[in-house]
C-alpha cells in the first residue's frame, strides 16, 4: 500500500543499520513542522495502518519520532488505532499496569542488563507485535538494542551445524523458579501469584498447565515451572522464509533461577552458548531513546533487550496479537449460526431414534435424557425447564391438546388406544421441540443481526472516514496534476539543458582525450627515465658488490698472511718441541737401556749415592749461605763503626774549635774521674744542640734517596725486638776537616755496595735526611757501656744492627737505661 509524502517523511537515527538491504529501524517523521503533533500522527496512522503493518514486517522495526507523544493515554490511542487484539503478558519480569492496554516495561534494577529475547517466547501464544513508548529517556545508557534473529541462525548454522541440527531436532527444555511474592530487586523477580493472578496453588497450577507448563512446588513455597520441548528455530510466513533464532537458550542457560537443556536432558555445550552470546552481541543494533519515541517491533523477527542506565528511565509497553477485533466478532457470528443449525439437525435425529426404538418404550425419562444431551443441563434445571414449558403451553395456542390428553388418559385403559394416544402426543411434543429449536435459532440469528448492525454502524463510520480520505486524495490528485504540468514544463527546459550538457560533455571528452595523449607521452618518457635509472642503479649495485667482494678478498688475503705467519711460528715451535722431545726421548731410551741392563740392587745403590751427593751439596750450599750472611754482618758492623767514627770526629773537631783546655771526647772517655765524665756529658750535649746547624748547612748536598721510604734495616729491627751488640770504641785518628755522606737503600744493600760506600766515605754526613726517616720506638741492648754516659748519649744518631744482618739509621736517642747486668737499652 502506497503512502502520501505529506503524512510521513523518512528520517535517520543514531545506531541505524542496513541488514540484508533493509533499514533497521525505519524512522518515520512528520513531513512538516505544523504536523509534529499527536492528532496529525493519529490521523496518519488511521490512513496508513495497512502500509505500516507491511513496513513493520519488511523492516522488522519502525520508529515514530518527532510527534510529541506526551502521556500513556495518547500511547494507548496509537495502539488502538491499528485494531490489533491485546494479549496479556505472562512471564517473570516485574511490571505494573498503567492504563487500559499499557504496562510498564521490566521494572528490574536499571543497573542490570536484560538479555536479548523474543517476548513470551516460551508461552504457546506469544505476541506478534511489541510496541514501546519512551516517556522519560535516561540521562546515560538505557538503550534498547535489538538483533535480527535470522542473522544469528545463519552464523550459528555456519559455525555449529551439527549442534544446531541436534538441538533443533530434539528441542529445548527450560526451567524457571518463581517465588510467591514479587522481588523488585531482580529483573526476574515477579512472583507466581502475580504472574498467574491467583494465590491459590491449585488455580495457579491449572492456569500454568493451560499455558503448556509443568509445575513443581518447592518446600519454600516457590513454583518451579518446566517448559518443553520448545523449538530452537522457527520460520514465519511473510518473512522471506528466514529461519529465526526463536529461543532463549543464552538468557536462561546456567542462571541462578533458570536453566536451558536439550529436551532429552543433555547439557548444551558451553562453547556453543558463549559463541552464540558473542554473535548476538556482534549483530546487535544499539537504539538510543528520545522523549516521545514510539517503536514498533516485529516480535517474530527481532530479539530485544535493555542496556544498564542511570535513573530516571521510564519506558511503557503494549503487546498485541496478529488478528483484529472485528474479525473475531464476525467469526463469533458465523460460529453461532453453525451451532444453531447443528443443534436442530441433532434434535430431529434424536427424536426420530426415540420414536422408532426397538422396545417401543417412550418414557418421560428418555425425553429428559435427550434434552440434557442437547442443552447440557442437569436434572433439576431440566425439571424446572419442563415445568416452565408446560405453563407456557397452557397459556398458548395448544392448550386444548394437553386438556384432551388429560381427559383421555384415565379413560383409555386398553393397550391399543393408549399406544395411539401416546404416539399422537409424542408427535405433538416433537412439533413443539422443533418449534422451540427454530425459535432459539431465530433468537441467535437476531442477536447476530443486532451485533452485525453495530458492526455495520462501525463500518459506516469507517466508510465515511474512507470517503473523507477519498476526497482528500482527489484534492491531492488535482494538486499532483498541477505539479505534473509544472514538471512537464521543467522537463522541456531540462531537455534543452541536457542538450547543452551533452555538448559540454563532448568538449570535456575531447579535452580528456588530449590529456590522455599527453599523459601517455609523459608516461613513456617516465618509463624511459625509470629504465635508465634502474640500469644505473643496477650498475651501481654491481660496482658496490664488486667493491665489497674486493674488500673481502683483500681482507681474506691479510687474514691468510697472518694465519700463514702464525702457522709458521707454530711450525717452528712445534719443530723445537719436536727436537726437545726427540732429545728427551733419546735420553729416556738411553736411561731405559741402562736401567734394563742394571739389576735392582744396583739401581737402589746408585740412587742412594745420588741422594748422598745431593745432601752433601746441600750442606755445602748452606755453609756458603751462612758465610755470606756472616760477611754481610761484618760489613754492616764496619759500616756502623765508620758512622760512629764520623760522629766522634765531628765532635772532636768541635772540641778543637771551642774547648779552651783542648779536651776531647776520647780523652774524657779515658779519664773516668767524675769531673771528666761531667765535662764529656756537657760537651756531647753541646754537640747535640749545634747539630741542627750542621744539618741545615749540608741539606742541599744530600741525596734525595733518604726521604723515599724506610729501609729494610728498620723493618728487621721492628721484627727482631731487642738486639745485643759489642761496644765499639772511638777512633784515635784526627783530621782537619771530615765530611761524610752516606746514602743507603736497604732494599738493594749488597756487599759490593757496602765496599763502594766505604771507598767514598765522607765525614760530613747529611744528618737531616737521617732524621727524616720514620723510625718507631726501637729498643736494643748495648754491652760494655759506662753508666755515666747514659744521659750524655741522648740526641746522638745511632745505627742499629738487627738479626738479619741489615742496618738501620734511627732518630736521635731519646733515652737510655742500664740494667743490673750492665746492658744498656736505648729508646729511639
Amino acid at each position: 500500500m502506497e503512502f502520501s509524502s505529506k503524512e510521513f517523511k523518512v528520517g535517520k537515527c543514531e545506531g541505524q543499520k542496513e541488514v540484508d538491504g533493509e533499514t533497521m529501524p525505519l524512522v518515520l517523521q512528520p513531513p512538516e513542522s505544523d504536523k509534529a503533533n499527536f492528532d496529525s500522527l493519529l490521523l496518519a496512522l488511521q490512513n496508513n495502518k495497512d502500509w505500516l503493518d507491511q513496513m513493520i514486517i519488511k523492516h522488522s522495526a519502525v520508529l515514530l519520532r518527532g510527534y510529541n507523544v506526551s502521556k500513556p493515554e495518547e500511547f494507548n490511542e496509537i495502539v488502538e488505532a491499528f485494531g490489533w487484539e491485546d494479549i496479556r503478558y505472562v512471564g517473570p519480569a516485574p511490571r505494573t499496569h498503567i492504563y487500559k492496554r499499557i504496562w510498564t516495561a521490566n521494572e528490574g534494577p536499571l543497573s542490570e542488563f536484560i538479555y536479548y529475547h523474543h517476548e513470551m517466547v516460551l508461552i504457546k501464544e506469544y505476541p506478534k507485535r511489541v510496541i514501546l513508548y519512551c516517556e522519560i529517556p535516561p540521562p546515560e545508557g538505557g538503550e534498547t538494542p535489538f538483533v535480527p534473529s535470522f542473522k544469528v541462525t545463519e552464523r550459528m548454522v555456519k559455525e555449529f551445524p551439527k549442534e544446531v541440527e541436534e538441538m533443533d531436532k530434539k528441542g529445548l527444555k527450560y526451567t524457571f523458579t518463581a517465588l510467591s511474592n514479587n522481588d523488585t530487586s531482580s529483573m526476574r523477580g515477579r512472583g507466581w501469584e502475580d504472574a498467574f493472578g491467583s494465590s491459590d496453588r491449585y488455580e495457579a497450577e491449572k492456569r500454568a498447565n493451560a499455558l503448556g507448563m509443568e509445575v513443581e512446588w518447592l518446600p519454600n513455597g516457590a513454583m518451579k515451572t518446566i517448559l518443553g520441548p520448545r523449538c530452537l528455530t522457527k520460520v514465519f510466513d511473510g518473512r522471506k522464509g528466514r529461519r529465526m533464532w526463536f529461543n532463549t537458550m543464552v538468557g536462561m542457560h546456567g542462571k541462578e533461577h533458570s536453566s536451558a537443556l536439550m529436551a532429552d536432558g543433555m547439557e548444551i555445550s558451553e562453547d556453543v552458548v558463549k559463541r552464540c552470546q558473542q554473535i548476538i552481541e556482534e549483530e546487535s543494533i544499539q537504539f538510543k531513546w528520545e522523549k516521545g519515541d514510539v517503536l514498533f517491533l516485529d516480535n517474530y523477527a527481532l530479539l530485544h533487550g535493555r542496556r544498564p542506565s542511570l535513573p530516571p528511565r521510564r519506558v511503557l509497553v503494549a503487546t498485541c496479537k496478529s488478528l483484529v477485533k472485528m474479525m473475531n466478532r464476525f467469526g463469533v457470528l458465523v460460529s453461532v449460526s453453525i451451532a444453531a443449525y447443528a443443534i436442530r439437525q441433532l434434535t430431529i435425529r434424536s427424536w426420530s431414534s426415540l420414536i422408532y426404538s426397538e422396545n417401543g418404550e417412550h418414557t418421560e425419562k428418555n425425553l429428559r435424557r435427550q434434552r440434557r444431551m442437547f442443552h447440557g443441563l442437569d436434572e433439576e434445571q431440566e425439571e424446572q425447564k419442563e415445568a416452565n414449558s408446560m405453563n407456557d403451553l397452557e397459556d398458548g395456542d395448544h392448550d386444548h391438546s394437553l386438556d384432551e390428553l388429560q381427559e383421555h388418559l384415565p379413560q383409555n385403559k386398553v393397550g391399543e388406544t393408549h399406544k395411539i394416544e401416546m404416539e399422537r402426543l409424542l408427535e405433538q411434543v416433537m412439533e413443539l421441540e422443533e418449534r422451540k429449536v427454530k425459535l432459539e435459532g431465530e433468537l441467535l440469528m437476531y442477536d447476530g443481526i443486532k451485533n452485525s448492525e453495530m458492526d455495520i454502524m462501525e463500518l459506516k463510520k469507517q466508510l465515511e472516514a474512507k470517503n473523507d480520505d477519498i476526497n482528500k486524495s482527489n484534492i491531492t490528485i488535482s494538486s499532483l496534476q498541477a505539479e505534473r504540468k509544472e514538471l512537464q514544463e521543467e522537463i522541456v527546459k531540462g531537455a534543452l539543458v541536457k542538450k547543452e550538457l551533452m555538448e559540454a560533455k563532448g568538449k570535456i571528452k575531447e579535452l580528456q582525450r588530449q590529456i590522455q595523449v599527453d599523459a601517455n607521452q609523459t608516461k613513456q618518457h617516465l618509463l624511459l627515465l625509470k629504465q635508465q635509472v634502474s640500469t644505473l642503479q643496477a650498475k651501481e649495485e654491481e660496482a658496490l658488490k664488486k667493491e665489497v667482494e674486493l674488500y673481502k678478498k683483500l681482507r681474506a688475503e691479510k687474514d691468510f698472511e697472518v694465519e700463514i705467519s702464525e702457522l709458521r711460528r707454530k711450525n717452528r715451535e712445534l719443530q723445537h718441541e719436536n727436537q726437545e722431545l726427540t732429545s728427551k726421548l733419546n735420553v729416556m731410551k738411553a736411561r731405559i737401556t741402562t736401567l734394563t741392563k742394571m739389576t735392582e740392587v744396583e739401581t737402589i745403590s746408585k740412587e742412594r749415592e745420588e741422594a748422598k751427593k745431593l745432601r752433601i751439596e746441600n750442606e755445602g750450599l748452606i755453609k756458603q749461605l751462612e758465610g755470606l750472611q756472616m760477611n754481610k754482618f761484618s760489613e754492616v758492623e764496619e759500616l756502623v763503626y765508620l758512622r760512629w767514627i764520623n760522629a766522634c770526629l765531628r765532635y772532636e773537631l768541635r772540641d778543637d774549635d771551642e774547648t779552651p783546655a783542648g779536651e776531647s771526647a776520647r780523652y774524657l772517655n779515658k779519664n773516668s774521674s767524675p769531673k771528666s765524665k761531667e765535662k764529656a756529658k756537657q760537651l756531647m750535649l753541646e754537640y747535640a744542640g749545634t747539630e741542627t746547624d750542621s744539618i741545615d748547612s749540608s741539606k742541599s748536598r744530600s741525596s734525595s734517596s733518604f726521604s723515599e721510604k724506610p729501609n729494610l734495616i728498620r723493618n728487621n729491627c721492628e721484627s727482631s725486638g731487642v738486639l745485643s751488640l759489642p761496644m765499639i770504641g772511638l777512633s784515635q785518628g784526627r783530621t782537619d776537616r771530615l765530611e761524610a755522606v752516606l746514602a743507603v737503600r736497604a732494599e738493594t744493600l749488597t756487599l759490593s755496595e757496602v765496599r763502594r760506600l766505604q771507598q767514598k766515605y765522607d765525614l760530613e754526613i747529611n744528618c737531616s735526611n737521617v732524621n727524616r726517616m720514620n723510625a718507631s720506638m726501637v729498643q736494643w741492648v748495648w754491652t760494655g757501656w759506662d753508666s755515666s754516659l747514659l744521659d750524655t748519649i741522648a740526641g746522638i744518631d745511632v745505627v742499629v744492627v738487627v738479626g738479619g744482618g741489615m742496618g738501620m739509621v734511627c732518630r736521635p736517642i731519646r733515652s737510655a737505661v742500664m740494667d743490673k747486668g750492665g746492658e744498656v737499652y736505648f729508646a729511639g
